[in-house]
């Protein structure tokens, strides 16, 4: 730091600054200018801050805040980067059990599995479009309501959505019919293809 500053009086510890190196930490630490010499001196007691500093040393402020500003959006869209990547290595495990369970037989779990999957991801994606959830525990229809109104997804992808929600309300209400493995295994295709189509 001192080879900025050109020291005038070693006992005094006055350092002479010029307005070319006059810097945010400066006039943190209230190193003042001299009016009638366009100098900095710190360490004398006799002078006052001015309003000349600011001007002086506001460039320096709005730089580092811009970089502050550019490193918060940064930082967050890596956040985001990097959820989606956990979200998505976590789906395809969940997806990777659901087909374990639709081979053994046990349709239901299968699909309801897969229900859940798609859901998490709608509401994913309204968390990561910053979009507004009315309902306090929404579903399938309930997120793509949502999803559609604000044009992240077009109508044919609402009905394919939509189409699989209606497989998963099979699985998950005992309405007297059983899902087939056609329909588990559509599901399970038509799962994969949701998660990797719509972002």
């Amino acid at each position: 730091m001192t080879n900025l500053y050109h020291v005038i009086n070693i006992k005094t510890q006055e350092i002479r600054l010029r307005p070319s190196n006059y810097r945010i930490q400066d006039d943190l630490h209230n190193k003042l200018f001299i009016k009638d010499t366009s100098h900095l001196v710190f360490g004398a007691s006799t002078y006052s801050k001015t309003q000349q500093e600011f001007p002086t040393v506001s460039p320096y402020f709005y730089q580092q805040l811009s970089i502050l500003k550019a490193a918060k959006e940064i930082l967050s869209s890596k956040l985001l980067d990097l959820k989606a990547l956990v979200q998505a290595d976590l789906f395809d495990s969940e997806i990777e059990v659901a087909k374990e369970l639709a081979k053994k037989g046990f349709l239901r779990g299968a699909g309801a599995i897969c229900g859940v999957i798609i859901e998490k991801h709608l509401h994913a994606l309204c968390e990561r479009h910053d979009l507004p959830i009315a309902k306090k525990n929404p579903g399938i229809n309930d997120l793509c309501a949502v999803l559609r109104s604000n044009d992240i997804i077009d109508v044919p992808q609402e009905r394919h959505i939509m189409s699989c929600a209606d497989i998963r309300n099979l699985c998950d209400h005992n309405k007297g019919i059983e899902p087939t493995q056609i329909q588990i295994d559509n599901l399970l295709i038509d799962t994969k293809r949701v998660i990797d189509t719509i972002y």
